[in-house]
């Protein structure tokens, strides 16, 4: 989920965003019922919390349905609008941080390009039961909360990475649990035993089986832009997080995903130095939660600034790319071509990130710097992560 937005925007527009995502790891085969909004909230809402001001897209695109000569598993066809997150009067939200839950339905977070640092915060939400609306579920601050990315561990708890940490927040049908903080920082060798280095700016993040996380931080939040980046891990109950891996000149570490037996963690890098090629990177997941590099899996344009990323159960991986949505196979070989598979034109808007949802996995729920939450159809199903 690359961001290169002023601070306050991300925080803000978690606010109205969080609301439309959550991940399903519903292992069925079957659609959803045509009565079923895949974003809608199949729980009942509570009615005392706030309307966020959202608006919900009724008319349904044509439902996606052709084949791609390339293989491509993303079916071709006008995608279908969700949502779309606008303020009455207002200029849309950038939406991102998409994710699938069992019993929240889809979540996502919207930053309002109208906020500034002294003004932005966080805000986790939801849809209400009838899909017409979003309703907060949880207010970040100014400066230190707000989500930015969003995982769903096994246990079907939110796992965040917000502005300056890592939380945890249990989801039922009902509403929210109380928000705990995981971590705020890492130990580091060069660092007094006990001391913690505070994060910069944690960005993406998924969570293994067995409580592990690994957090992307490319310190998009600081001014100026910290000369490293870094990939974190967290051990189950571990206070503080780890280096799994360090980047110098930072380019960027973003998206992240994992493999479908969880022994393979895939991490995008979005902004290598200047006419270098954007690329993703392999890792072997050894038993004791340290990563072996596997080199660069494949490499991008050099002006396609990806940003979230999903995998499925036959290991291709899905890239939100500035240019639209690219597919490559679990080998680094692109589906007809490195550019995008479904173009921006198609999206109408440039795609933040994406996740698979619905009964059947076989949903992907694309977010855009527009204000927009689209869903797409595949061929294969996706991974809840």
């Amino acid at each position: 989920m690359k961001r290169i937005i002023p601070y306050s925007l991300i925080v803000a527009s978690f606010i109205a965003a969080v609301a439309c995502s959550s991940k399903s790891s519903d292992n069925g085969t079957s659609n959803p019922g045509p009565s079923t909004e895949p974003g809608a909230d199949p729980g009942t809402q509570p009615t005392d919390q706030p309307d966020a001001g959202g608006t919900t897209t009724t008319e349904a695109g044509p439902v996606q349905g052709g084949e791609d000569p390339s293989g491509n598993p993303i079916l071709l066809g006008t995608p279908r609008t969700v949502r779309t997150f606008t303020p009455p009067g207002g200029t849309p939200y950038f939406v991102d941080g998409p994710v699938w839950s069992e019993v929240r339905g889809q979540l996502f977070v919207a930053l309002p390009f109208a906020s500034n640092l002294s003004g932005g915060k966080g805000i986790l939400t939801t849809f209400k039961s009838d899909g017409t609306n979003y309703t907060e579920l949880r207010a970040g601050d100014k400066t230190l909360t707000g989500v930015v990315g969003n995982s769903i561990d096994k246990d079907g708890n939110l796992i965040s990475a917000e502005l300056k940490s890592v939380t945890r927040t249990p989801l039922s049908a009902q509403g929210v649990g109380p928000v705990t903080t995981i971590a705020t920082g890492y130990t580091a060798a060069n660092v007094e035993a006990g001391a913690l280095v505070a994060f910069d700016s944690p960005n993406d993040l998924v969570a293994l089986d067995d409580g592990t996380i690994f957090v992307t931080d490319p310190g998009y939040e600081v001014n100026p832009r910290p000369d490293q980046g870094h990939l974190f891990m967290i051990a189950p109950l571990a206070p503080a997080a780890v280096i799994a891996d360090s980047y110098d000149y930072n380019p960027s570490p973003n998206g992240i995903a994992l493999s479908k037996d969880q022994k393979t963690l895939f991490v995008g890098f979005t902004a290598p130095a200047a006419g270098t090629p954007p690329f993703v990177r392999k890792y072997t997941i050894n038993t004791d939660r340290t990563l072996t590099d596997g080199g660069k899996l494949f490499e991008l344009p050099v002006d396609s600034t990806p940003d979230g990323m999903a995998t499925d159960d036959s290991g291709n991986i899905y890239l939100a790319l500035k240019t639209g949505i690219a597919v490559f196979k679990a080998t680094g070989e692109p589906f007809g071509g490195a550019s995008a598979k479904i173009p921006q034109t198609a999206l109408d808007g440039e795609p933040t990130s994406l996740t698979f949802g619905g009964s059947d996995r076989k949903s992907l729920f694309v977010s855009t710097k527009n204000g927009k939450v689209l869903e797409l159809k595949t061929k294969v199903a996706g991974l809840v992560q």
